[in-house]
């Protein structure tokens, strides 16, 4: 493993993509910071430094099928809880399919991506950042909990080193025995949530991870499997309009998880389609907010101004987020 430092990237993650012939498995690129981080629907994220930011490289082995590489999210989930708890015996958990919690509040998250035979495993940490006001009750940092500094290179190379343990694990056939670690800190478990997976919405009670690495969901229908989807609050209707602070905020409303669902009459050309599909959200055209909440049963921002988190967010932090757009 050698660790190759940046003061700033646009991402790991690409900066990595880019240049992969040069690294070699489980090389690490980290940055203090990074321009242009991306979730793992290509949601846009503003890094700050004190973070863990890195990618390292995963190669595929000839012998195992590419179905083996579709539970990396959750190898590299328990690789994350495994280093620290290594350093503190704490309570952190695992939420399908990529982020991990502590305190009930998000600690870390997880981005896999391939180029043919090449995995990239980007993750963020908050290490020794301070939480903005707007977000602290729903993420949390290892400052805030070990009142200490962290040094992150070693934090990561303790990740990195656990992944490559924990994969050895897996490609012997140990996988039960990781799934029972892993239902043992599963978040989600007992919790009622709506899933979002394309079109389809679904509301249910968590069961467990299965066999598989899908989430199982306990619903009207009855017991039901998923291999992809976005956990989500519930859902939120927001009149979209040419206009950047309305866009920050279904931005904003968004990264809080909630199922966001623009209904608009106005046509987007030119800049206002770009930022449209930065924005990526669901798009109901020529639809009236009767009808749309007739349609989703679903809350409205006109109804909500203040709905959280937006109860946080001053005019002026608003203008500052809306600049992802401009």
């Amino acid at each position: 493993m050698k660790i190759y430092p940046f003061e700033v990237l646009d991402s790991t993650n690409d900066y990595m993509k880019e240049h992969r012939e040069t690294f070699q498995e489980f090389d690490v690129v980290m940055a203090k910071n990074q321009r242009a981080g991306k979730g793992r629907r290509g949601n846009i994220w503003i890094s700050t430094e004190g973070m863990a930011l890195f990618t390292f490289l995963v190669k595929k082995r000839e012998q195992e099928t590419d179905e083996k590489y579709m539970k990396l999210p959750l190898l590299a989930g328990l690789a994350v809880i495994r280093a620290l708890k290594n350093r503190r015996e704490l309570e952190y958990q695992f939420k399908w399919t990529n982020d991990i919690y502590l305190r009930n509040k998000k600690l870390a998250g997880i981005l896999v991506e391939r180029r043919e035979d090449d995995f990239f495993i980007g993750i963020g940490m908050n290490v020794n950042n301070l939480i903005p006001l707007e977000i602290k009750n729903i993420a949390i940092s290892l400052q805030e909990v070990y009142q200490e500094t962290t040094e992150i290179e070693s934090l990561i190379r303790e990740i990195v080193l656990e992944c490559e343990k924990l994969l050895e694990e897996y490609f012997s056939g140990q996988w039960e025995n990781i799934l029972q670690e892993i239902n043992a800190m599963n978040y989600l478990k007992g919790k009622k949530i709506g899933l979002r997976a394309g079109n389809l919405f679904v509301q249910g009670i968590v069961q467990r991870i299965d066999e598989n690495g899908e989430l199982e969901l306990l619903s009207q229908e009855g017991l039901q499997s998923f291999g992809i989807g976005e956990v989500v609050k519930e859902r939120i209707l927001i009149k979209l309009e040419k206009n950047l602070e309305i866009f920050a905020k279904a931005y904003i409303l968004k990264e809080a998880n909630y199922d966001v669902i623009a209904y608009t009459q106005e046509t987007f050309e030119g800049i206002w389609k770009e930022r449209l599909e930065k924005l990526q959200v669901k798009i109901e055209r020529n639809s009236s907010l009767e009808e749309m909440t007739q349609k989703y049963q679903a809350k409205s921002l006109e109804e909500y101004p203040d709905i959280f988190p937006l109860e946080y967010y001053e005019e002026e932090k608003i203008k500052e987020i809306s600049k992802i757009f401009a």
